[in-house]
This record gives structure tokens, sequence and C-alpha cells, in this order.
């Protein structure tokens, strides 16, 4: 069986986060103080984004958790999970497959429908951004996603099969080109004075923080790993 030794080794798609104190357990963070922000999990690195993400994405999941956070939805019932957690696994595995359906209301839907079904729903969430920040990238953004669901060739996926099939061998081999050449970007990038100087600066006070604490520091590994699940216990009581 596999046993969690702490709460952050629970993993989820989207999890609930609040800082938590030294010794303090997540879930009492939360309970205290509720939720601060929300951990975003189902996202993979994009191999061709030397950051590992680019800006039309983010701003895709602004429009998406914003409209999550207004949509004033019920909590789910266990079987609507179980449905959703099942239409995951098909996107995940089968996401570009021609005529993949989706369960939703009881009955088998289209992919393409049901993602353009989400998509309309964002409509008014990035007409409202692009009012509040100005430009259209809010909108633009939805029309990049609809190219998807259009084309799956536009897909990452796709992207990453094109690349190889042009020149590569194997993943490995298209993995390490990406990588030599993030590491060729970042090594090309000059950062301004003012931005290394506190880059600096913060670098050196954390290093003296860690000083502080490590010598402050008077309780063993195991003496402290026994507190923090005392006061865990104690706190379920």
């Amino acid at each position: 069986p596999n046993i969690l030794q702490i709460e952050n080794e629970f993993y989820a798609v989207i999890r609930p986060k609040q800082v938590a104190a030294s010794g303090e357990s997540p879930s009492s963070a939360l309970r205290d103080r509720g939720v601060q922000y929300v951990e975003v999990r189902s996202l993979d690195l994009d191999p061709f984004a030397p950051i590992g993400i680019d800006a039309q994405t983010v701003r895709f999941f602004d429009l998406f958790l914003v409209y999550c956070l207004f949509s004033g939805m019920e909590p789910i019932s266990q079987e609507e999970r179980a449905t959703a957690g099942d239409n995951r696994q098909r996107v995940v595995l089968e996401g570009r497959r021609p005529g993949l359906t989706l369960a939703l209301g009881g009955r088998e839907v289209p992919f393409t429908e049901a993602a353009n079904s989400i998509l309309d729903r964002l409509e008014a969430v990035a007409t409202m951004m692009d009012g509040v920040v100005g430009g259209g990238l809010y909108r633009e953004t939805l029309e990049v996603q609809r190219d998807k669901v259009r084309d799956s060739e536009l897909t990452p996926s796709a992207r990453v099969l094109d690349a190889m099939a042009k020149g590569f061998d194997s993943f490995f081999s298209f993995a390490m080109h990406q990588a030599t050449e993030h590491e060729r970007f970042f090594k090309d990038w000059v950062i301004d004075a003012e931005t290394e100087r506190r880059y600096r600066e913060e670098a050196t006070a954390s290093l003296e923080r860690q000083a502080e604490i490590e010598a402050a520091d008077t309780m063993t590994f195991d003496a402290f790993l026994a507190d923090y699940f005392r006061r865990q216990n104690a706190d379920r009581d």
C-alpha cells in the first residue's frame, strides 16, 4: 500500500494552498486562514518555451480560473467527480483521436462540441479582461485554443511528434536538443544591471537567513519529525 508521510504528498489536479508557518501542517494552515491560492498541477512543461510556458497559455489559464471562480457552480457529486476523472483520462490518452467523445449530462458528446462549449462560456470573461487591461489579447488566446480544437495538428503533442519526425530518432534526442537550445537562450540573455543587483541582494539575504536558522537549530531531525506529527495528530483530535 502507498502511505502518505505528509499531506503535501497528496496530489490532485488542482490543490488549494495556504502558506504554512514553520512546523505547521498544510491542512491546519487552510483551516485557520483559508485558501490563499490554488496550485494548478495539470500542465506539463512546454518543450518549445525556454521558461516552460508561454504567454498564451498563461492568459488562457487566467480566463479559465477566473471563470471557475465566478461561475457559481455547486459542489459536484461523487458520481460527477468520477465522470470528470474519466473524461480527463480520455483527453490525456486519446485527445487527438478523431471521433473522441466525453461523458456529459448522461450522454456521450463529441470532444469538439464539449471543448467549444467551454470556450464559448469564456468569451464574456475574455471581453471583460480585455476591457480591464486594454487590447484584445484574451480574446486572441481563445481563438488560439479554438484553432487547436479545429485542427489537432496544432496541439502541443502534435508539434512534438512533428518536430521528432523532422530530424530526431527518439523523444530523448528531441528533448536534449530543446534543452540545449534553451540553455543557449539563457546564456545569451543579458540581464540589466538593476535586476542583477536585486537578485544578488536577495541571494545574499537568503544565505544569511539560512545561516541564522541553522545556528539557532537545537533539535535533531528525528525530534522535529516526532513533534511535527504529534501536533498534526493533536489537530485531528
